[in-house]
């Protein structure tokens, strides 16, 4: 059985960029694979959003409050064996951090 990445919540999410991507476009890539249909020709899907925070309010109050609801993501309980929840971005910085400071770990064949 075929499972995207992420379990359940990477389908959810994996169906909501295909709607976007894909669905708006009428070029869905995934259902031609789901399905097991014959590809037409695929065309690399896409699809730009453009929003003006200031459109929909105070950017400094959204700024707050995203900000806000990063630290509170970050308060919650680690599962067993993690150090916790990670927003976007962190994992990769503390990666690219310890890789500044230690250097590229390299395979002891290379």
């Amino acid at each position: 059985m075929r499972m995207p990445l992420g379990g359940y919540k990477g389908a959810a999410l994996s169906f909501m960029i295909e709607c976007l991507a894909g669905g708006l476009v009428a070029n869905s890539m995934m259902l031609n694979a789901l399905s097991g249909r014959s590809p037409r020709v695929s065309h690399q899907n896409c699809v730009v959003a453009a929003l003006d925070p200031s459109a929909m309010g105070d950017p400094a109050a959204s700024a707050s409050e995203i900000a806000e609801l990063g630290e509170a993501i970050r308060a919650l309980p680690a599962l067993p064996g993690t150090e916790g929840p990670v927003l976007p971005g962190e994992r990769g910085d503390r990666i690219f951090a310890a890789r500044r400071r230690d250097g590229v770990p390299l395979a002891a064949e290379t």
